[in-house]
């Protein structure tokens, strides 16, 4: 308190100073390194926000460089019981000084922190011969085990919540920024079901701009959006051009996060309000067929005999479905759709109650290990009902959810399919297009391009000398500098002005009359 608080920040440089020095000597003991993060956090926490001085980066980078090497000491086979402890305390310190310096910083600096930190996340991979994500091999081999790479994996997760938990979302251009929420994304396919679930809360709080995601029930009990009190403002065009363009890659890794067989309950009720909040945000005829879309894919995959699918997976997939299906029709409007899904949910609770998510998604409920799955029609969804239903207030877009949500995969060699789906662009010229027909761009596909003799791609790239390649390319950069030259000639003689009118002169200077109307004749052809 001796120190006034528009000098703070010098007493936060010289312990950030102090700290970085201590992650050059390693000799400095553990407890000595958490007392001085302590002291840091308490001297932030006293601070303004603008006496923190610009070092605020750097000072996550020293936190985050600390947590990295309590790593290599917590599982280095030479540490004893109690410096794990103190391993613990350490980490535990970092973790919320993060959060301290966050919560005295701008937005938009919140954000570049968040970068940091997502791009501290290590990569992860797919393990082969299996739907679940697991660690990569070549970033496990930078720890000294998996369990390391994982821990570490996960207090940065830690970190981010922090951060997330003091962040104001206001745009989502801006809370969504591809630059750490894709690298985020990747972790919603990790095979530790609780960091899947760290990482949708993130998601939620990026999202949720209302304070909604606590007024999201796990229940299909409610009749009406005005039974949950949600608050639902304008969509701007920012927002949804944005979405559009960056959208499909966070749909697609909801839905294969929801495909995983290690989820559970709470997993997926961590995506249902994902993309609940997703559709209250953006409450837009797109987001939302793009969404039903995905739900009748993952119907449809829960209902295909596979043996590798246990009977508790596909119960507590169909619920996820009937739970987001439910809340979607009621914030459609659409009296039609919410009569069909009101009587799908009505069959269930007669006839097969453990599908429905009251009873199996739950904190004090939990889906059968075993039992019969019925087929009867009136127990699901008709994707051709709901299409028609929705015709009326979306028109063609309806239509598009005839087509199964297959907008990204890999094949059996790993390389990434693109559909490019031009369904929209004929829609907006008043054309058909058969849903079965998809222009898909592979690597196969290109190298079988570029391998064919006839191919105009073939011959561009037939075999030539370098001096050859040089020649050419210095023949075209001589055209391209004399065109050039020529531009800047002419734009640099005196251009004359031309009039309809004379010019009239004024003491010895011409000068233009004003501009008058011209009327022209129906018939005048120019």
């Amino acid at each position: 308190s001796a120190v006034q608080t528009q000098n703070t920040y010098m007493v936060i440089n010289a312990l950030v100073d102090y700290l970085s020095m201590m992650t050059v000597h390693s000799a400095v003991s553990l407890s000595k390194r958490t007392g001085v993060i302590q002291v840091l956090a308490a001297t932030v926490s006293l601070a303004d926000g603008g006496s923190l001085g610009p070092s605020h980066l750097n000072v996550y980078q020293i936190l985050l460089k600390m947590l990295r090497l309590s790593i290599d000491v917590e599982f280095s086979e030479s540490t004893e019981a109690q410096a794990k402890e103190d391993v613990q305390r350490l980490q535990d310190a970092v973790i919320d000084a993060v959060g301290v310096f966050a919560n005295v910083l701008p937005n938009y600096v919140k954000e570049d922190i968040m970068k940091i930190v997502c791009g501290k996340l290590p990569e992860a991979g797919q393990q082969e011969g299996s739907q679940e994500m697991t660690t990569a091999q070549s970033a496990i081999s930078r720890f000294t085990s998996a369990a390391a790479f994982n821990t570490y994996r996960a207090l940065l997760v830690q970190c981010m919540f922090k951060l997330v938990s003091v962040y104001t979302p206001s745009k989502l251009t801006s809370s969504l920024s591809p630059e750490f929420v894709q690298p985020l994304l990747k972790h919603c396919l990790v095979a530790e079901p609780d960091v899947r679930v760290d990482v949708q809360v993130i998601l939620h709080r990026l999202i949720d701009r209302h304070s909604n995601v606590q007024r999201l029930p796990v229940k299909t009990t409610w009749t009406s959006l005005d039974d949950l009190d949600l608050k639902k403002v304008k969509t701007s065009k920012e927002d949804v051009l944005f979405i559009k363009r960056h959208g499909s890659t966070l749909y697609w890794q909801l839905y294969e996060h929801t495909r995983l067989a290690s989820n559970t309950p709470l997993n997926l009720v961590a995506i249902y309000r994902t993309l609940a909040l997703l559709s209250l945000e953006l409450d837009a005829e797109n987001t939302m067929v793009e969404i039903m879309r995905m739900m009748f894919t993952l119907q449809d995959y829960a209902m295909e005999k596979d043996s590798s699918k246990s009977f508790q997976f596909i119960v507590s997939l169909h619920a996820f479905v009937a739970l987001f299906m439910h809340f979607i029709s009621h914030l459609s409007g659409v009296a039609a759709a919410i009569d069909h899904v009101e009587k799908v949910l009505e069959e269930r609770r007669q006839h097969a109650p453990f599908l429905l998510p009251d009873n199996c998604l739950t904190p004090a409920t939990a889906p059968p290990s075993s039992g019969k799955l019925p087929t009867s029609a009136s127990l699901f969804f008709s994707r051709d009902f709901i299409s028609q239903a929705l015709q009326p207030s979306m028109g063609r877009s309806a239509d598009y959810l005839a087509e199964p949500y297959d907008s990204k995969m890999e094949d059996e060699a790993g390389t990434i399919q693109v559909s490019s789906d031009v369904h929209s662009i004929v829609n907006m010229t008043g054309g058909t297009l058969d849903p079965s027909e998809h222009e898909k761009i592979t690597y196969k596909s290109l190298k079988a391009a570029l391998e064919t003799p006839s191919s105009p791609l073939a011959s561009r790239r037939a075999p030539t000398s370098f001096d050859e390649v040089a020649t050419s390319c210095q023949a075209e950069s001589l055209v391209y500098q004399n065109r050039l030259t020529e531009l800047l000639e002419h734009l640099a003689q005196p251009q004359s002005v031309l009039s309809l009118t004379p010019s009239v002169e004024v003491d010895g200077q011409a000068s233009l009359p004003p501009w008058q109307r011209l009327a022209f004749t129906d018939l005048l052809v120019l």
